[in-house]
């Protein structure tokens, strides 16, 4: 259909349009169609005054954005008695003022569903306790008289409002009861401080140990990074099992990726981190990147993935020698770096933040994963328990990621599994009072 803008447009079942006997002639509540239009020679005008739900023309109007005076009306709700008496009638009356000698045929009136008025009942004691301060009897009668309603008040039987339908914002007694105070003024309102104890804040577990790790490993010189949680199907295939057998659990895939080459939510964290890892050695001579965050094992398709809290860590590029006579960094050449010499650097950042956090059993097992290089890989366990794995990317593996010319060491440790061996004690801080 062809609106009076003289734009074609199109819609869907959802929205509402005025037709006649073969044809739409208007979008409802939002604008006529040209077919509808006022000419020179036009005689005989059809006047139609309607009332349309503004849910149905907000959404209408968003949709083809199209926004007129009409639909600014029309999608905030409009009383439907105005429909006859200040809308129809007005409009006969003036066309009668400017013509004269026009005619009025006949008028039809549909109205299924009247809209009555709404009474709204309560104790007048609710105002005060409420508003916090008393107001008269004769104030609130002469306030809500003045702003259309018709207030029955009795301090022994409490009070009775009625109101008219084009108040459709006041439904419940505090909406009464705002519109008292709006009109007293809000200044009027006294102005008390809130009482009570202040409840102690308890520190959930696995909160502090993720502190304690984030702490750690940021003191000895690595920078916290934040990925995206989707992967490609190689890249969850080439790191899984990292923390559990892969073949404990399925992958999850998003119907609607932003990615169509990642669909899968991660079970690793090293995918992606590896990624920024590369992408930082291409302005720095050694880059030391960690996370904190959430991968997803999927269960049954009937129930929500599990979401354990996991640690990765990614070291490549040269060591800086730690001594206060080494040179600048941007004054160092190759002679003062030398290459990070395999797991045993990553062994002793993992060890250190474990050990902070509480896990002062840690052991490594030699271990083997088709990612890691063999003879420098190693499961990490606590307590006899594998709560991860460390080792050092085999070179054909690092190259095809961008890291060349340099070692590439990983870690990955399931934080949720470290701390059920650890343990669950909560840390409760209590804020002290403020004092006058």
């Amino acid at each position: 259909m062809e609106t009076l803008d003289h734009t074609k447009r199109t819609f869907t079942s959802e929205d509402l349009l005025i037709t006649d006997a073969e044809k739409p002639v208007a979008v409802a509540g939002i604008m006529g169609g040209v077919n509808s239009e006022v000419l020179d020679d036009t005689t005989g005008i059809l006047l139609e005054s309607a009332n349309f739900n503004m849910v149905n023309v907000r959404h209408t109007a968003r949709r083809l954005k199209l926004r007129t005076d009409a639909s600014a009306r029309f999608e905030r709700g409009l009383d439907p008695n105005l429909t006859w008496n200040a809308s129809l009638l007005r409009a006969v009356q003036l066309i009668l003022e400017l013509c004269p000698n026009a005619n009025i045929r006949c008028y039809e009136d549909e109205y299924p569903t009247k809209k009555n008025p709404v009474s709204i009942s309560f104790s007048f004691d609710r105002i005060e306790s409420t508003l916090g301060m008393p107001i008269p009897e004769a104030t609130v009668s002469s306030v809500l008289s003045r702003l259309g309603f018709q207030p029955q008040i009795s301090r022994r039987h409490g009070q009775r409002h009625r109101h008219s339908t084009n108040r459709s914002d006041v439904t419940m007694r505090e909406d009464v009861i705002e519109e008292v105070a709006r009109i007293v003024g809000y200044d009027q309102l006294p102005a008390t401080l809130p009482i009570g104890e202040t409840p102690v804040v308890e520190r959930d577990a696995m909160f502090l140990l993720e502190r304690a790790i984030r702490e750690s490993i940021v003191g000895a010189g690595a920078y916290e990074g934040r990925s995206y949680v989707t992967v490609s199907e190689s890249a969850q295939a080439t790191w899984a099992g990292l923390t559990r057998e892969a073949v404990t659990h399925h992958n999850v895939r998003l119907i609607n990726p932003m990615n169509d080459e990642q669909p899968l939510l991660r079970t690793s964290l090293l995918p992606r981190l590896i990624d920024s890892v590369a992408e930082n050695l291409k302005h720095e001579k050694s880059v030391r990147l960690f996370e904190i965050g959430h991968i997803f094992f999927g269960t049954t398709p009937d129930e929500l993935p599990d979401e354990p809290s996991h640690l990765a860590i990614a070291f490549t590029g040269y060591r800086e020698p730690f001594t206060r006579f080494a040179p600048q960094v941007r004054k160092m050449n190759a002679e003062h770096w030398r290459p990070i010499p395999g797991p045993f650097d990553v062994k002793g950042v993992l060890e250190t933040a474990l050990n902070r956090a509480g896990a002062h059993e840690i052991a490594y097992v030699a271990a083997q994963h088709p990612a890691l290089h063999p003879g420098r890989t190693a499961s990490v366990n606590h307590m006899g328990e594998r709560i991860g794995t460390i080792g050092e990317v085999r070179p054909d593996l690092s190259k095809e990621l961008g890291i060349s010319d340099t070692r590439l060491v990983v870690a990955e440790i399931d934080l949720q599994a470290l701390q059920a061996l650890i343990g669950n004690e909560k840390q409760t801080i209590s804020v002290d009072h403020f004092r006058r």
